[in-house]
């Protein structure tokens, strides 16, 4: 269940001694330490996926799959317009989909071009992509013992992904978008994505956020601990100490 930024800072206005008084503000004090505090805890939950400590269940409040159609060159672009969100971080690519309501796919204007189809759901795959460094990208296609190789195909097929890049140049008409890479090649196919969305930032004490219900303290303490930066005790605004990260890991585990 989402935290309702209310009872952030309902909490925050206890600590501080400052229930019923002006000394804070939602708009001058609250709302930024909040924001802030939401800031650090995806960075300390970045840190957890570079260690391997993480497991989307903890932040399924923002695990998201979508149907994209691939591009003729076998490419996807992730678009915040699209779905409403941030990319946060890839989760899983999925070819050769199953979506409901079904999809007749038709053919793109424009090669570069991938769609994404926000009326469809992820049903099931029997592929999985592995995720491909830019190096065993280049090395996998034509070895057919490892992912991501354009030889084996059909039924035999290892499917690997290459991550995020801009390909756009002045005869390639997608500037400004990144994509990602899916081979063996699935030009103008559906493929289904598994991704995480960056939690959006409170504006209103009325908004939520988008974090577990566990997360309550640490939320509250975080933004308490900028609240203290403001008034200058020295507080290191964007440390994320082994410590932190530590205290985070045990609370979600």
């Amino acid at each position: 269940m989402p935290i309702s930024a209310q009872t952030i800072v309902s909490r925050m206005a206890a600590d501080l001694d400052a229930e019923g008084s002006d000394r804070y503000t939602f708009e001058q004090d609250y709302k930024y330490a909040i924001n802030k505090s939401i800031e650090w805890c995806v960075t300390a939950f970045s840190r957890m996926f570079a260690d391997d400590k993480f497991n989307p269940e903890q932040l399924r409040e923002l695990v998201k799959v979508g149907i994209w159609q691939a591009s003729k060159f076998s490419r996807v672009a992730y678009n915040p317009s699209d779905t409403g969100s941030e990319l946060w971080s890839v989760l899983g690519v999925f070819p050769k989909v199953t979506v409901h309501p079904s999809i007749i796919v038709t053919n793109i204007t424009g090669p570069e071009k991938s769609r994404f189809f926000p009326n469809a759901s992820f049903i099931k795959s029997d592929e999985s992509c592995e995720r491909l460094t830019l190096e065993q990208w280049n090395r996998n296609e034509k070895n057919i013992f490892l992912a991501g190789n354009n030889v084996m195909k059909n039924d035999l097929a290892s499917y690997g992904y290459l991550d995020f890049a801009d390909y756009s140049s002045s005869s390639y008409n997608n500037p400004g978008t990144f994509e990602i890479t899916i081979r063996p090649d699935i030009p103008n196919e559906l493929v289904g994505i598994a991704y995480l969305a960056y939690p959006k930032p409170v504006s209103l004490i009325t908004d939520v956020i988008q974090f577990p219900s566990s997360m309550l303290n640490i939320i509250t303490e975080k933004a308490l601990n900028f609240i203290s930066y403001k008034q200058g005790d020295g507080t290191n605004l964007y440390a994320v100490t082994d410590k932190d990260t530590q205290a985070l890991t045990s609370l979600l585990m």
